[in-house]
């Protein structure tokens, strides 16, 4: 087989332990193992349960395979197959079988956070996920209408002269004459670059041969990521408008995404440009270690006296590099290493404070000496 593990890091809220049902019906889904309501494709049509039903989800974890089932029942019925099956599942539910779990979810918070976590899956495991059918110009509707490939399948792709994509899951004994296929039919390395086939004698071209999700990353990778970044779902996780970042991020900060995803959001797709990568991947895109290098504390001894007498001074450049701690800023400078990340430099200043007292392009060697110490224990070496 050709199918490689990769691990995923991620912390999702709990879904069991529901005490208050959803009194106008839990928001549930119909998706089986079917083409029509094949998984993630079913969750572009949410439904509400009737009174009295909760939604039964049976989803696989680790390595096993398994395409997730979603339906609404009677609490009763639901229940009725977890019979036996006292193991808990750690993202919710019980253990039924090997590798598979069931949830019986009263509330649609507990459906919420458990999709979350079958989408992360769905890219960040060794199931491997095939994109579907759409445009050239609408890539991302490939992700709504992929699907998991099982143990003895690939994912072939294919576009054709009308700009569609098409991927579909192919037994593993043809892998030998898609990669053929591929090297002497390739699609144009510009993805979006149609006229470069349109005049060929051929009718498609192939785009992949892929037994593995890190095949498919460097093409689709950012498509993935979208897909499995809800904004209709919440992501449980450290809120990047949060009071409080910097302390939730120093000495425990890690990548979301697994590694593999996220090296080709940065190096593929260079995606450390923008809040997603950020956020789901601060380690791989470097903030990580820039928290964990310096030091948010005051500098001064005299920054208590100093706010009291001088209203303002937490809004000056003084206050954010000298006084961090007394000000309540070290928030503030990290999202100066952000915005440094963001857009490649590291001259930004924190968004609230005045101009810098210090002119970066006029630092001396000398100068050195005397900031040396500060580019250490505060941001002065962001900032500069």
């Amino acid at each position: 087989s050709y199918k490689t593990i990769t691990v995923l890091v991620l912390v999702v809220a709990t879904a069991s332990g529901q005490l208050h049902p959803d009194d106008d019906g839990v928001t549930c889904f119909r998706c089986d193992d079917t083409t029509r309501d094949n998984f993630p494709l079913c969750l572009q049509h949410p439904l509400k349960c009737a009174a009295g039903e909760v939604c039964q989800i049976r989803y696989g974890y680790g390595t096993d395979l398994h395409i997730p089932h979603y339906f609404c029942k009677t609490s009763g019925s639901c229940q009725h197959g977890l019979n036996g099956h006292p193991l808990p599942c750690e993202q919710g539910g019980y253990h039924v079988n090997t590798g598979i779990c069931h949830e019986c979810c009263s509330t649609s918070e507990c459906v919420a956070n458990l999709t979350n976590y079958v989408r992360l899956e769905l890219v960040s495991s060794k199931n491997l996920f095939c994109p579907g059918r759409c445009k050239l110009n609408d890539v991302q509707a490939c992700m709504h209408t992929g699907r998991v490939c099982d143990e003895v399948s690939f994912c072939q792709v294919k576009i054709d002269q009308a700009d569609h994509i098409t991927g579909v899951c192919v037994d593993d004994h043809l892998y030998g004459t898609c990669q053929r296929s591929l090297s002497s039919n390739p699609c144009p390395g510009d993805f979006t670059n149609a006229s470069a086939y349109d005049s060929t004698n051929n009718r498609h071209c192939f785009h992949d041969c892929c037994a593995t999700n890190e095949c498919l990353f460097p093409h689709f990778g950012i498509h993935m990521a979208h897909a499995v970044s809800p904004t209709t779902l919440p992501v449980s996780g450290p809120s990047w408008n949060s009071t409080g970042l910097w302390q939730q991020l120093l000495g425990s900060c890690e990548d979301t995404f697994d590694l593999a995803l996220c090296q080709s959001l940065k190096n593929d797709h260079k995606h450390c440009m923008n809040r997603l990568s950020l956020s789901m991947c601060p380690k791989t895109c470097g903030i990580c270690s820039a928290v964990n290098s310096y030091v948010c504390k005051d500098t001064s001894d005299l920054c208590g006296s100093i706010k009291m007498s001088q209203p303002g001074f937490c809004d000056t450049e003084e206050g954010v590099v000298q006084c961090p701690t007394t000000c309540a800023k070290c928030d503030e400078l990290l999202e100066s290493i952000i915005l440094s990340v963001v857009d490649g430099s590291a001259t930004v200043a924190p968004s609230m404070s005045t101009p810098a007292p210090v002119d970066c392009a006029s630092i001396t060697p000398d100068d050195c000496v005397h900031f040396g110490p500060l580019c250490q224990t505060t941001f002065l070496g962001v900032l500069c």
